[in-house]
């Protein structure tokens, strides 16, 4: 009697050459013909529709990623043949690294494996899926649209959260409430009210501005090759200075703000 293992993650993923190389090892550990036998298949897809299959892991590494053919998934498949394993049924192990479509429900990290012998399966399923969750799954995300997407997948029919009317529809709110209301009701507080009133207007304003950028601030599924590297790395250097010059220095603000004005009073 075989066994299978399978594996699926919506909480996006990582993959730089290290990464890669390191899934490549740990499968090639399992299998140990199946590099000789040039049975591990690299399948990369590309946001120009184009895709093509491989034997070799440098095609991947030097993919140049640029804007316009970015890899949009990657799909690793072994397939031992009946003379390896000597079994009726072949092993067979399929590991899928996919960004969210529109209109399709997929998982963005999908792991199968199947065969007639339980331990190699089984131990080769637990070392694939303890380095997936340790080392390639985002523990946790700060992308609203992508829980906003995935809360619509689940119970919305499948098609992808729309964006650009949740965009929309706060900043109209924002405009709206600036325009009517939030004149009117500065005029009407004291001073202390009115600091305290414009500093929650300010803090308010920079969340919402966070939230609408989180999709770019903080990606989700990343295939870290080519020109995808420095765009990250520029990412990672812009939420950097988002914390530093604008958080930190509004709350150095807001205390002097407090301090000044207890001292004058």
């Amino acid at each position: 009697m075989g066994a299978f293992v399978e594996y699926e993650s919506n909480s996006g993923f990582l993959i730089n050459e290290e990464k890669i190389r390191k899934i490549y090892k740990i499968i090639c550990e399992g299998f140990k013909d199946a590099i000789a036998a040039n049975k591990i298949n690299l399948t990369i897809y590309r946001s120009d529709s184009f895709f093509y299959t491989t034997t070799d892991l440098e095609d991947l590494i030097n993919e140049d990623n640029i804007e316009y053919r970015k890899i949009t998934a990657l799909e690793i498949t072994v397939k031992s043949s009946n003379q390896d394993f000597k079994e009726e049924t072949p092993t067979s192990l399929s590991l899928v690294f996919s960004k969210p479509r529109q209109r399709v429900r997929t998982p963005e990290i999908n792991f199968y494996l199947q065969g007639e012998d339980r331990n190699f399966v089984f131990v080769l399923g637990s070392d694939i899926k303890k380095y997936l969750d340790n080392e390639i799954k985002f523990k946790t995300t700060f992308n609203v649209f992508h829980l906003l997407n995935r809360f619509d997948r689940s119970f919305g029919g499948g098609a992808a959260f729309p964006r650009w009317f949740f965009s929309l529809y706060f900043f109209l709110l924002f405009i709206g409430l600036f325009i009517t209301a939030i004149p009117s009701l500065i005029l009407a507080l004291t001073d202390d009210q009115r600091f305290a009133f414009i500093i929650s207007i300010t803090l308010g304003a920079l969340f919402l501005l966070f939230i609408l950028s989180s999709s770019y601030l903080f990606p989700n599924c990343l295939f870290l090759f080519g020109k995808e590297k420095s765009r990250y790395n520029r990412i990672l250097s812009i939420r950097s200075n988002i914390f530093w010059v604008v958080f930190v220095g509004l709350v150095i603000s807001i205390i002097g703000g407090i301090i000044m004005s207890a001292f004058g009073s």
